[in-house]
């Protein structure tokens, strides 16, 4: 498995709880709730969306409504522009 990108952003302790940091699919959430912020990443393009501030159960609202995004196939123009 490659290895995900860490970003600076968020406390490398947040990936070490598996409360706080999961994989559904093609994204990956994380959440520090000492810094309220979140992070997802788009494991198909690599690249992290960083949401601060935020609420833990807004962040897992919103975490779960783009894994079912993220998870769709891409459409050819979605492939030509990443």
């Amino acid at each position: 498995m490659n290895k995900i990108p860490f970003p600076g952003v968020l406390r490398a302790e947040v990936f070490a709880d598996e409360r706080l940091y999961r994989r559904y699919g093609n994204l990956v959430a994380a959440y520090d709730p000492e810094q309220q912020t979140g992070g997802l990443l788009d494991l198909r393009i690599g690249r992290w969306t960083i949401l601060t501030p935020i609420g833990d159960s807004e962040f897992a609202e919103l975490a779960a409504r783009m894994a079912g995004e993220v998870n769709r196939p891409l459409t050819r123009t979605q492939l030509a522009v990443n």
